[in-house]
């Protein structure tokens, strides 16, 4: 039995479409990607830190979910990382908190970054505060409300912040009060 190979093809190969197959095969593979380390070693200040939160940072309903289902206050979700939450890219508030934090004062320990803990009537949140020019500034990426997303400020004191966050949160999640730093319970979790 003799085989023919069907003759209007030639049998050429298609060089363009086989560099084009060997590209996509193994050119997204070879891409390097930066460490936490050395991208942020790059980075000059809070609006560098700012711009990747709005491009790359997302909020996981998940984890949120998770934390409220699955946890107390004896046993509250841990606080990722800054270099964890940048390989994720996402987290909940308390994670971009932190991320900020701690990445801000890397950049810049003039901006002595804290966290904040925000009581609300509904849910509490954690944001990132710092000082540039002896104002107050807040970082917000881990909000679930678009409107309390981004840097606000500059404010004289937190009670600027305040007003901002009341007139742009929904009326029954107003901030009942407001604390520099991790509360005891979430101690207990940092890595």
């Amino acid at each position: 039995m003799r085989f023919r190979i069907n003759q209007k093809g030639g049998g050429r190969l298609n060089v363009p479409f086989l560099l084009f197959f060997f590209l996509i095969l193994f050119g997204c593979a070879t891409v390097p990607t930066k460490t936490y380390d050395e991208t942020i070693s790059e980075w000059k200040s809070y609006k560098d830190v700012a711009k990747w939160m709005s491009r790359y940072f997302t909020y996981d309903m998940e984890r949120f979910k998770e934390a409220g289902e699955k946890r107390t206050f004896d046993d509250p979700m841990p606080v990722r990382t800054p270099k964890e939450t940048f390989e994720l890219k996402s987290g909940v508030c308390w994670d971009a908190a932190r991320f900020a934090q701690e990445t801000l004062n890397r950049i810049n320990p003039s901006y002595e970054a804290e966290v904040i803990f925000l009581k609300r009537e509904m849910i509490g949140h954690y944001v990132c505060s710092f000082k540039k020019d002896g104002k107050l500034y807040i970082m917000d990426y881990g909000a679930s409300n678009r409107n309390l997303i981004g840097v606000h400020g500059p404010y004289n004191s937190i009670e600027g912040y305040k007003k901002f966050h009341d007139r742009n949160a929904p009326p029954d999640n107003k901030i009942l009060s407001i604390t520099f730093g991790w509360p005891e319970w979430k101690k207990k979790v940092l890595k």
